[in-house]
């Protein structure tokens, strides 16, 4: 199975603005699952505020983080490994105004392979 994890965080701040969102494919019935779920937003919340915490602002260790923390958690509930995707989203909330690269939104989406 899969499990996507989508967040977006502010340009300038790194500060979270939206999710996580985690989306599951082939790995468990999402309403059957509610607690699971619940419990791996929580283990993505506290691997995004730790890396907050100690200023990590490289999207690509953050990214590891997360995907080192959820596949953890979801190994000891279900022994099971699905695939880990993150996708991490940057929003410019106009405090410094627009920049060359985002859409008009501001919105600027980060394509960093995930492996």
């Amino acid at each position: 199975g899969i499990m996507i994890v989508v967040l977006t965080l502010e340009k300038y701040s790194n500060q979270l603005l939206a999710g996580p969102d985690i989306v599951s494919r082939g790995f468990v019935y999402v309403r059957e699952s509610e607690d699971l779920m619940g419990q791996a937003k929580s283990v993505v919340e506290d691997a995004i505020d730790s890396c907050l915490d100690r200023r990590i602002s490289d999207w690509g260790k953050m990214k590891g983080v997360i995907k080192d923390s959820l596949g953890d958690f979801l190994w000891k509930r279900t022994k099971r490994k699905p695939m880990i995707l993150r996708k991490i989203h940057e929003q410019d909330t106009g405090v410094r105004g627009k920049t060359a690269g985002s859409n008009q939104r501001g919105f600027r989406i980060s394509e960093v392979p995930c492996m």
